[in-house]
């Protein structure tokens, strides 16, 4: 027999706000795909309003754009293809950059290490004399990087509990962006000025969000 048809039939609370929510994933990660691009751009084009929300303030490093860039693509492939085709392996392989990424920039910043990725696309000679290693992104970013990678690989994994774990990984980006965040907002720098935030841009925390 067959099955009823839903056209035309308005959508069950549950039904909506799961669209809703597609639908905010996928323009959140075209934003921040958006966002790092012009990011990127800006780097090559010098155009220091790209690079940075005001003169003065942190910049948005090359490796942080691309980094974004990565996610937001990975993310909107996880979302619109289906589990085992080439372009949900693509999301999986992109979220595997954005983890190595951070991972790798974090271990620099623990172990002293310099593995040469941080001006590896671009030189940055930005504030060069105020830190000893220009062009790389702040810890607190590689540790969101780290985290968003793990949770993309997660994201509707074949295991429901691995699949569940990718809606956790993402509470510490979230807290860290939105220490930032409100730190920018309300002029408080003692919520981004410490080591461990050192050089997060304003649109850096934002596109975490």
């Amino acid at each position: 027999m067959r099955a009823p048809s839903t056209i035309g039939r308005p959508l069950t609370p549950g039904k909506a706000y799961a669209v809703l929510f597609e639908r905010a994933a996928r323009a959140g990660a075209l934003l921040v795909v958006l966002l790092g691009a012009a990011v990127i751009l800006g780097w090559f084009l010098n155009i220091a309003s790209l690079k940075s929300v005001l003169p003065g303030l942190a910049t948005m490093k090359v490796n942080t754009a691309i980094g974004f860039v990565a996610a937001g693509v990975s993310l909107w492939l996880l979302h619109t293809g289906a589990p085992g085709s080439r372009s949900f392996l693509l999301g999986r392989c992109l979220a595997i950059v954005v983890a190595v990424l951070g991972g790798l920039t974090l271990a620099e910043d623990v172990f002293g290490l310099n593995l040469g990725i941080d001006q590896f696309i671009m030189r940055d000679d930005f504030m060069a004399i105020d830190t000893p290693n220009p062009g790389r992104m702040s810890p607190a970013t590689a540790f969101n990087f780290l985290f968003v990678g793990f949770a993309l690989l997660s994201l509707k994994a074949r295991h429901y509990g691995i699949a569940v774990c990718a809606h956790w990984l993402v509470v510490p980006p979230l807290f860290i962006a939105t220490l930032a965040v409100v730190g920018y907002t309300y002029g408080v720098s003692s919520l981004y000025e410490v080591s461990f935030f050192s050089s997060m841009a304003q649109h850096t925390a934002v596109a975490f969000l």
